[in-house]
């Protein structure tokens, strides 16, 4: 994605986060630091890595890692903001449509092949998870997904 179409949709994103009232209970350094995290995250093709937070903040990376670590915000409030906004969104397409809303769950294991206590650089939050692909257990760290829809296929 070419740098001015971040820079265009970056406005709109930060404008969204405004309207969802998010400095209601995150500051705007945090605000800033989000919206440096999902741009990078982007300008990669959602191969975003945590060195690619310089390109698009004006923190240097570290310091934007150390957010993601160390920040103290309520991370409740911020899913439940953005939770409620988007099944608001999908539900008012739903009605407007006349169409059926999708449900797809993901339950993606990102695998490891070594224990933490075994491997030459751990990685923190690593666990067992039952893999369906695989029909037994697995190392490594899961993320559950739920994605909703209620637009006609193209």
């Amino acid at each position: 994605m070419p740098i001015a179409n971040i820079i265009h949709h970056s406005n709109k994103i930060y404008n969204y986060f405004k309207v969802l009232n998010l400095n209601c209970f995150l500051s705007d350094i945090y605000l800033q630091h989000f919206m440096a995290i999902i741009l990078s995250t982007f300008l990669r093709g959602y191969r975003g890595k945590t060195t690619d937070f310089a390109l698009t903040s004006q923190h240097h990376r570290t310091i934007v890692a150390h957010f993601l670590n160390q920040g103290k915000w309520n991370d409740f409030l911020f899913q439940d903001a953005l939770r409620n906004s988007v099944a608001y969104l999908i539900y008012r397409e739903a009605t407007i449509s006349g169409q059926p809303i999708f449900c797809i769950v993901d339950d993606t294991i990102a695998s490891h092949t070594k224990l933490s206590s075994q491997a030459l650089h751990p990685i923190e939050a690593a666990y067992f998870h039952q893999s369906h692909l695989k029909g037994r257990q697995d190392y490594g760290h899961q993320i559950v997904s739920v994605m909703l829809s209620a637009m006609e296929s193209l």
